[in-house]
């Protein structure tokens, strides 16, 4: 069973102008260890969730939910199992006094354990690997951060995933800049003209859930057979039926792969060894046949500008290190549901959501 263990410190439950504020007495550590909740559906996992109601948008609030999936054991006692509700996570600024204390540009987690119960406010650093020696030795105080927003935005094919080419199914790992991939619904063949890719680890997905792939299934329930498309969770499909022209004035929409979730049309995959993330940028955003499903390219429009999402702006980076003749993408090839919208169809016409999801039967011209 997967464990990790961190030396943490007490957190104060607010800060004048800051989000992190260490509290005395000076020298504390709490060791917490997280672990699978095996009594949770699917035997638990070791990924920190965030599991609050959602907005119009289907993004999540924090409304004190605890994460049903993991749980946590305090200074070495695995016979005590708490719950715990993560708060939020960021980096410490790089100050003077962050530097003295060894946590500047530090990533950090908030979480509470046992919300209701013992209420524990606990802060750590998880890429810091302290010892308890270290983390007794950062000082009490408050701590200017850049909180981070939990509604991260990873649009990425796991790299074994197969799109279609001018030469049939590729690994997507495999393209490089200058290949030709189809494109739906005119089947029309266009240039990749940049591959980006990055690497999550286990402790990665841990500490940021929103960079767990999920796995699209082509129905819902348990009568389906494991689908094969795995995305990352914000990546955009494409809804395509006609009866979404009645329902909202368009035939084929987007709808982020995490609110499939949702609606029991995909899964989330647990991340045990590193995977690898990749995406194809192409002159102008379209939609690819990955897997028969159809799936969006790389976008970097107005989700880049609004997002702090950390892979985004690597990505924003590495394009803009190929010089100006690189696309930015900036328009979005298909319009989306609002997440109202979305409900309707799951809870009234789950059927024209079926059929709209269904893989596209598509063969190189």
């Amino acid at each position: 069973m997967a464990e990790f263990t961190f030396f943490a410190k007490p957190d104060g439950s607010s800060a004048n102008n800051s989000s992190l504020n260490i509290d005395p007495p000076k020298g504390q550590t709490t060791e917490i260890t997280f672990l699978p909740n095996t009594s949770a559906l699917g035997g638990g996992d070791v990924f920190l969730d965030d599991f609050g109601t959602t907005d119009g948008a289907g993004d999540i609030i924090d409304d004190g939910t605890i994460d049903p999936n993991t749980q946590v054991y305090i200074n070495g006692d695995s016979s005590n199992l708490y719950t715990f509700e993560v708060e939020f996570s960021g980096t410490v600024n790089v100050t003077t006094k962050a530097t003295n204390n060894g946590i500047a540009g530090e990533q950090f987690t908030i979480i509470t354990i046992d919300p209701g119960g013992l209420n524990l406010r606990l802060v750590f650093f998880p890429n810091a690997e302290f010892t308890q020696a270290q983390a007794a030795a950062i000082n009490n105080g408050a701590y200017a951060t850049n909180a981070e927003n939990n509604a991260q935005v990873e649009i990425c094919f796991r790299s074994d995933m197969r799109v279609m080419t001018n030469t049939g199914y590729r690994k997507i790992g495999s393209i490089r800049p200058g290949d030709l991939v189809q494109t739906i619904p005119d089947g029309g063949f266009k240039t990749v003209r940049w591959v980006g890719g990055f690497q999550v680890t286990a402790l990665d997905a841990l500490l940021k859930p929103d960079l767990r792939p999920v796995r699209i299934h082509c129905c819902s329930g348990p009568q389906c057979q494991s689908g094969q498309l795995v995305v990352s969770q914000q990546h955009r499909i494409e809804l395509a039926d006609p009866y979404l022209e009645l329902l909202f004035g368009i035939p084929e929409v987007f709808v982020p792969a995490h609110w499939l979730l949702r609606s029991g049309h995909a899964t989330r995959v647990d991340v045990v060894e590193p995977i690898e993330y990749v995406h194809l940028l192409l002159d102008s955003h379209e939609v690819l046949c990955v897997e028969g499903y159809a799936a969006e390219s790389l976008y970097f429009g107005k989700v880049l500008k609004e997002s702090p999402d950390p892979v985004l702006e690597v990505f924003s980076e590495q394009v803009a290190g190929h010089g100006a003749t690189i696309p930015k993408a900036a328009i979005l090839s298909r319009s989306y549901l609002r997440y109202p919208e979305f409900e309707l169809l799951v809870r009234r016409y789950p059927e024209v959501l079926e059929r709209a999801l269904m893989p596209k039967v598509l063969t190189k011209a």
